[in-house]
């Protein structure tokens, strides 16, 4: 007899796997499509005793030990748009029994812009020529603070800085809609955060003078500042020489 014969017939590989089959097991996600944070939930349906249910995907992967019927997800945080994951079950033996596979959403197309004022943390003044930069774009602040800005959509970070001032950040904001508004406060940097700032007003009737110019001196450094509302701010007073 040769050696195939006493090891096994064709037989008793097709009963194995008929019975296999016949457990009915089976896996599939909740969904087809999934935003970038959501959770990949799916459900399993009469796995063997010991199953292992594996997702993997995009450098993302979780294993899970099931039995029986039950459900079970896999939370992402700021995924890859438009890629493809998938969950796959196996018996004890490694024997596949199931799998299935979702992706994530599209990229969103079209542009988005982002407004808003630059202001002083301390001082609530507002901010000129502070930079903003999202997605490569850059502008700069008006007299007023005020910035605006267009780009595509897509998910970037929102960077603020000023002179004199600690940069701000905001990273991975989805921007999905047409239009958002945006107002830091930037906070004065520790080794230039004293300033000099107020209100010049007429003594008899309180009223502001446009045309007052506020100057400081501390015999080598001199520092001027115009306001054309009144309110003067002269910044970076710290460490300078007696």
């Amino acid at each position: 007899m040769s050696r195939e014969g006493v090891l096994y017939t064709p037989t008793e590989i097709a009963t194995a796997t008929i019975q296999m089959s016949a457990s009915g097991a089976s896996l599939q996600f909740d969904s087809d499509t999934y935003g970038r944070n959501d959770n990949f939930t799916f459900t399993y349906v009469n796995m063997p005793e010991d199953s292992i249910i594996r997702f993997s995907g995009s450098g993302h992967f979780q294993q899970w030990t099931v039995t029986g019927n039950g459900t079970a997800g896999y939370q992402m945080s700021d995924g890859p748009y438009s890629t493809s994951y998938n969950i796959t079950a196996y018996d004890s033996e490694d024997n596949e029994l199931g799998s299935d596979s979702a992706h994530t959403e599209a990229a969103p197309e079209g542009s988005s812009s982002l407004h808003g004022r630059v202001r002083d943390s301390e001082t609530g003044a507002p901010i000129e020529n502070a930079t903003v930069i999202i997605a490569a774009q850059t502008t700069t602040t008006d007299s007023s603070g005020d910035y605006d800005l267009t780009f595509s959509k897509g998910t970037w970070d929102i960077t603020v800085s000023a002179p004199g001032y600690i940069i701000k950040t905001v990273s991975d904001f989805t921007f999905s809609g047409d239009s958002y508004s945006y107002n830091p406060n930037l906070q004065p940097s520790p080794t230039t955060s004293s300033a000099l700032y107020g209100d010049i007003t007429n003594k008899n009737m309180g009223d502001s003078i446009s045309t007052a110019v506020m100057t400081v001196c501390n015999g080598s450094v001199t520092k001027t500042d115009v306001s054309s509302s009144g309110s003067f701010k002269i910044s970076c007073l710290a460490g300078q020489p007696p």
